[in-house]
């Protein structure tokens, strides 16, 4: 990745500038299109067609990204349509924005819960 080396400690600043660099390659971005994809396949165990909260919560835990109880806030900054599901398309476009763009319009930033502090 541009430069950056194993075994050496990134900072979030690195990681952040080297995601940028590769978001002007259509394969790069692409490849991070079928992930989402998978990932919702996954985390949808039930073959629902839709996340549930407790869906979410499981991954947050699984990629120890945020407690079971800030889920929540992630979840429901995903769920535009405010219905208590998470379909494919509101999950896809959030996962888009968050890491094949560098807009926020969809405040994309609250996907992983409070920042922080």
């Amino acid at each position: 990745l541009m430069g950056l080396s194993l075994g050496i400690e990134w900072s979030l600043e690195d990681l952040s500038n080297a995601h940028k660099y590769h978001l002007i390659y259509p394969e790069y971005v692409s490849a991070n299109i079928t992930c989402f994809d998978l990932m919702f396949t996954m985390m949808d165990k039930d073959r629902k067609g839709y996340l549930t909260l407790e869906d979410w919560e499981d991954m947050t835990e699984i990629f120890h990204l945020n407690s079971r109880e800030e889920a929540k806030s992630g979840f429901d900054a995903i769920d535009v349509n405010k219905d208590g599901k998470l379909s494919r398309k509101e999950f896809s476009n959030y996962m888009y924005e968050f890491f094949c763009t560098t807009d926020n319009e969809l405040g994309t930033i609250n996907m992983l819960g409070p920042l922080p502090k």
